[in-house]
């Protein structure tokens, strides 16, 4: 009866959820960074950062608009095919769960380097990014 019950709830289970096992015993926690920290980290390592509009949704590269740029060689106006990735956020299971999918309307900052990645940036650290003066906030900076 034990084993009938165990079978039915690991078939029960969400296979991504199944895949991601904690990490062993005795593995120490890891320190996450302040918010400083990964603005900071975030600002130095991104070749673009820009503030944008998903105009379509077509499979894994979603149609970007460019309506603002804080760093890098985009221009407003542009229109860019991101793949879709997690981008910063750390994932409980990574590589076994693929990233949410960008649907229509959706807005908000982006970073990546050299490719582009539509990973909307944590309004936190965005609001740090700013306090920072890492970038500048679009109604402080005309547009470029």
């Amino acid at each position: 009866m034990l084993i009938r019950l165990a079978a039915l709830l690991l078939l029960s289970t969400s296979a991504p959820v199944l895949a991601c096992l904690p990490p062993p015993p005795g593995t120490p926690e890891p320190v996450p960074p302040t918010k400083a920290e990964r603005a900071q980290s975030i600002a130095r390592w991104s070749s673009d950062i820009a503030y944008g509009i998903v105009v379509s949704e077509t499979g894994d590269e979603p149609r970007f608009k460019i309506i603002h740029v804080y760093k890098g060689a985009l221009k407003p106006g542009q229109v860019i095919r991101p793949k879709l990735t997690w981008g910063f956020e750390p994932h409980p299971c990574p590589g076994m769960v693929p990233p949410h999918p960008a649907f229509k309307g959706s807005y908000g900052v982006i970073a990546y380097r050299d490719e582009p990645e539509l990973s909307f940036l944590p309004e936190d650290v965005l609001k740090e990014m700013f306090s920072a003066r890492l970038i500048e906030s679009a109604q402080a900076a005309p547009n470029r």
